[in-house]
């Protein structure tokens, strides 16, 4: 084979996360369309996937739009190794009081005896032993986690510690979640994020001040998050461009999004993120303190919405943080949106007072 021949065919060979990175998909999202057979690797072996570079090129021009929508029984396929092994460390962290800290020891321990990526019917006696409990129990617990997580919808995703997708700040953070959940645009926890806030102050001053801010920040390429538990907060995400809405429930099901409109637009321009599991009942699960552990860990810094600073001045002290974060490497300035913040920006550029 000639060196010339031996190129070409080189630079039509991709490994699966440069597939990945050629289609602007997650890895996640990148098995999800091998297995609807809309794309097909080359060779393929336990821990690689290589694809030829033209059945990428018409993967992207011919893969339709994913649909916004619940998806059914027969549409979802749990058998993927990444939602395998969720559904086994959820039901038991289920008999770990709900804990990470006490679960993911156990967990860890387990890993050494089995593969966990496998269904838990398979493994259900390692775990079992791990717990010292039953076979049945988690067997059973496990089949339930295993029915509430076909409430997701198709391009949610699933993400533990380890995955790429998982954003650096929070990772750095003690007792990080171990998974996240997340619906929306998962890049847009590669960016500068800033979290904020109010105490339900109700009244159209600090809500019209929210509207303004998010404008204002996004305008700059700073992405805003908030909790959506306020008038204030919910203004956030109205006004942001692409907003991340950080809560206190599990994902939105089909049910809560026709009660509450802004649920979905979230998911439709931005980003929710959640780091609870779905319900296993439909009485759900409501925790305000997941709420805030996700802003806190998430963001570089946070606005308190009911100041009693000008909006410039507020933006002037953010500025100021943001420029020394850069400084101390926590905001990656190789993109272009942060890269103003190195130049140093004035804060009429940020906001235009008036």
């Amino acid at each position: 084979m000639d060196e010339q021949t031996r190129k070409d065919l080189i630079d039509q060979l991709y490994f699966g996360r440069e597939a990945a990175q050629y289609l602007g998909v997650t890895m996640q999202r990148l098995e999800e369309l091998v297995g609807d057979g809309q794309l097909s690797p080359v060779k393929r072996s336990p821990g690689e996937m290589i694809f030829l570079r033209d059945d990428l090129d018409g993967c992207r021009t011919h893969r339709p739009k994913p649909k916004k929508k619940i998806i059914h029984k027969e549409e979802i396929d749990l058998r993927q190794p990444h939602l395998q092994k969720a559904v086994n460390y959820f039901a038991l962290r289920c008999f770990c009081q709900g804990s990470d800290q006490i679960a993911e020891p156990i967990f860890l321990r387990a890993v050494e005896k089995t593969h966990l990526t496998r269904p838990i019917e398979e493994i259900g006696a390692v775990l079992a032993n791990a717990l010292d409990i039953s076979e049945e129990a988690i067997i059973m617990k496990g089949r339930q986690i295993r029915q509430s997580f076909k409430t997701l919808e198709r391009d949610d995703l699933v993400i533990d510690r380890d995955a790429e997708e998982y954003p650096r700040l929070m990772r750095s953070k003690e007792n990080a979640p171990a998974y996240l959940f997340l619906r929306g645009d998962a890049g847009l926890l590669k960016e500068t994020i800033v979290a904020m806030r109010d105490r339900n102050h109700l009244g159209t001053e600090i809500s019209e001040k929210a509207a303004r801010l998010a404008r204002a920040l996004e305008n700059a390429g700073v992405v805003t998050a908030s909790a959506g538990r306020t008038e204030g907060e919910r203004a956030v995400l109205e006004h942001g461009h692409r907003p991340i809405l950080a809560a206190g429930t599990p994902l939105p099901d089909e049910a809560m999004q026709r009660q509450d409109e802004l649920l979905g637009q979230v998911g439709e321009r931005g980003l929710i993120v959640s780091i609870l599991p779905p319900p296993l009942s439909e009485s759900g699960t409501t925790d305000p303190a997941a709420a805030e552990t996700i802003l806190s860990a998430l963001s570089l810094a946070a606005l308190d919405l009911e100041s009693d600073r000008t909006d410039g001045e507020m933006v002037s002290r953010l500025q100021e943080y943001l420029i020394q974060a850069v400084k101390k490497n926590m905001i990656d300035t190789s993109g272009k949106r942060a890269r103003i913040f190195s130049k140093g920006i004035r804060a009429e550029y940020v906001y235009n007072i008036k």
